[in-house]
């Protein structure tokens, strides 16, 4: 993810001076951010039967299954737009630490970049949002959901819910934004 996220230029780091010269400044806020591309998510599903973001193994029954539905929102997602959406930003993480949230740094990151992005070819940004307050941001900044995968169907083998949030969210969302609407 991380690769994949520092081969373009849109990803941001916010950082706070905090005076500590020898440990350098304090971490706030990440976006990272890759590009998907429909014509070569088309070429990877026609060469391997599906189009893998990430290697699963290594990772935990409950962490693969959650990969899992990450994945599905990058399966589903070309279906869910316009045939002439072909170049998006996905945002991978999106993280602002506790002290500094609410104080419009999401909001920022969010929208820094977007008039370069549509001059390089990008068409759209979007997002899986898994917590209740990035899933309001970007509602409040004009993303649609296109399609919810809802939490109480990630199960593992017995049933057994495999996610459970303290935030009020119910569902992992796709949400997506056309580029000339920012």
């Amino acid at each position: 993810m991380v690769q994949s996220s520092l081969k373009h230029p849109w990803s941001t780091i916010v950082t706070c001076p905090d005076g500590d010269v020898e440990n350098g400044d304090t971490v706030v806020g990440v976006l990272l951010n890759s590009v998907w591309n429909r014509q070569e998510d088309e070429r990877k599903r026609n060469e391997n039967g599906k189009s893998v973001d990430h290697d699963l193994s290594g990772f935990s029954d409950t962490m693969q299954r959650f990969l899992s539905v990450l994945q599905k929102c990058h399966d589903d997602f070309w279906s869910l737009v316009p045939s002439d959406i072909n170049t998006v930003i996905y945002r991978e993480i999106s993280s602002v630490g506790v002290p500094w949230q609410r104080q419009g740094i999401a909001s920022k990151m969010l929208n820094r970049n977007m008039k370069s992005a549509k001059s390089m070819g990008i068409d759209g940004i979007v997002s899986a949002t898994t917590s209740h307050a990035n899933q309001i941001l970007l509602a409040k900044n004009g993303f649609e959901c296109l399609k919810e995968f809802k939490y109480s169907e990630i199960q593992n083998e017995s049933g057994q819910k495999l996610v459970e949030t303290d935030d009020g969210s119910n569902a992992m969302r796709i949400n997506f934004k056309k580029i000339e609407e920012f």
